[in-house]
């Protein structure tokens, strides 16, 4: 339910928004002032949670998916985004599509943006503080039987109001963070904070003072960046604040270049390297190869198991999405582990963000072989949107959009070491000693079951990329 304190709600356009060079600007109107617009916006956000507590307490679920169906709009998500999307076009109107990729807007952060995909790779990125809306009435399912929704029908108008917006800063994007907005402006906007302390720090300071800049002795929210002088230390209370915050940590040279060309550079050129970052570069795993694949380390089973392999298939899979637009760079490792002696068998799962282990997890679960090939086949059709023998026979395999992508893993083995027809040979010994004689000398067999190799995890998080799949992602 609703607080007692009504929440900064945003609404839809209005008036005087404008597109200027990808740049999102709603200035205030020239007549009307702050405290009109804010009172504007509470009676707004007070009308929205009211309906949206009516809703709630009157509606199911599956009418409220039933009713963006019918009216075209995204019927996905939790019982929260379906309530924000119902109540915005019951009392604004129904949002039309995107004109990008003709995919459904949705309300988010003050302004309307895009659901969809521009392709099977990338997320549709369009946003806008004017979308447009159907000229006609929010629509009813004809099945749907809710003497709530059925009175609201007969008394809505065709005619809507527009959906109040609150005035956005004219100096930045609509998706920008303040300190990309702040790059190129003067430096009486720049707000630092310095930690450490070096022979030229005071001179520093002075000169920024004097241009402008406003300096603070604790980490805040409107602080652009954090300055390190005289090397950083790791352990500070501040350090750690603006890593949580991400606020960028800079060399105390930044702050000379700023003086310099008397402006705001970016963060990016100037940025110290993070404890994890450091730490990372000399950090190596050991795979240890058997068969013509490698157990995952982390699931604890690389000296007592291999990946089951059943003819050509084997049973392990690096999948990848990453959608730069979004900030996402996600793993998901899936494999079936089985014990050398042939007792168990387990589906191993790890997920999380390449380059992190502070974010994902891992799951092994013990099953019996057909059941752990079912469960891998159902999670590799869930992850990727393909089933696993598309991609197991490189035929009709189609990236989806929003969904993984298998990667080529080179762990140095093409095909598993070929048995040889031991009645074409000619030999006195016995068939279970000469067998036995060919498994001890058979070179391929060692180079299989036993290959070592070891990969540095900064630099390959994943796995040793297939020469092939390098040239994917070339071409």
């Amino acid at each position: 339910m609703r607080n007692s304190k009504a929440p900064n709600l945003d609404g839809s356009t209005s008036e005087g928004a404008a597109r200027s060079k990808g740049k999102l600007v709603v200035p205030c109107e020239p007549n009307s002032s702050s405290a009109d617009l804010h009172q504007k916006l509470k009676e707004q956000s007070d009308t929205l949670w009211k309906l949206k507590d009516e809703l709630k307490k009157h509606v199911s679920t599956a009418e409220l998916r039933d009713m963006l169906e019918v009216n075209e709009q995204d019927p996905s998500g939790p019982e929260r985004d379906l309530l924000e999307r119902c109540a915005d076009g019951m009392l604004f109107g129904a949002l039309g599509t995107c004109p990008v990729c003709n995919s459904c807007l949705y309300y988010y952060g003050g302004h309307y943006q895009c659901n969809g995909h521009v392709s099977e790779w990338s997320k549709c990125t369009y946003m806008t503080t004017e979308p447009v809306r159907m000229k006609k009435k929010w629509k009813i399912p004809d099945e749907i039987k809710n003497d709530y929704l059925t009175k609201w029908f007969k008394s809505q108008k065709v005619k809507k109001p527009e959906r109040v917006l609150p005035p956005m800063s004219p100096q930045k994007s609509v998706g920008q963070s303040p300190q990309q907005s702040l790059v190129g402006e003067a430096l009486d906007n720049l707000r630092v904070c310095i930690v450490g302390q070096s022979k030229d720090t005071d001179e520093l300071k002075q000169k920024l003072k004097l241009a402008g800049a406003h300096f603070s002795p604790r980490v805040t929210k409107d602080i652009n960046c954090v300055v390190s002088c005289g090397g950083l230390d790791n352990e500070s209370a501040e350090v750690r604040k603006a890593r949580r915050q991400k606020i960028p940590i800079v060399r105390e040279d930044y702050l000379g270049e700023c003086i310099r060309k008397n402006r705001v550079l970016p963060f990016d050129l100037y940025k110290v390297a993070t404890t994890l970052e450091e730490s990372s570069k000399g950090s190596t795993v050991t795979v240890k190869v058997k068969g013509r694949s490698a157990v995952h380390e982390a699931s604890g089973l690389q000296d007592t198991g291999h990946i089951l392999e059943n003819g050509k298939s084997i049973y392990n899979t690096t999948l990848n999405i990453s959608d730069m637009t979004q900030g996402v760079n996600s793993y998901y490792i899936l494999q079936i582990i089985e014990e050398d002696d042939g007792s168990e068998c387990y589906v191993f799962r790890k997920w999380g963000r390449v380059g992190s282990e502070k974010i994902g997890g891992k799951k092994l679960e013990e099953m019996s072989k057909t059941d752990a090939i079912r469960e891998f086949k159902r999670l590799f059709l869930e992850k990727t949107g393909n089933p696993w023998e598309a991609w197991e026979q490189k035929t009709n395999f189609q990236k989806q959009p929003g969904r993984f992508y298998p990667l080529d893993i080179d762990y140095g083995v093409r095909e598993a070491p070929k048995r040889k027809d031991m009645s074409k040979m000619k030999s006195s010994l016995a068939p279970q000693v000469l067998e036995l004689m060919m498994m001890l000398f058979n070179v391929e067999t060692y180079r299989a079951a036993m290959m070592e190799f070891e990969i540095n995890m900064a630099e390959m998080p994943l796995g040793k990329l297939s020469k092939e799949n390098i040239q994917k992602g070339l071409s």
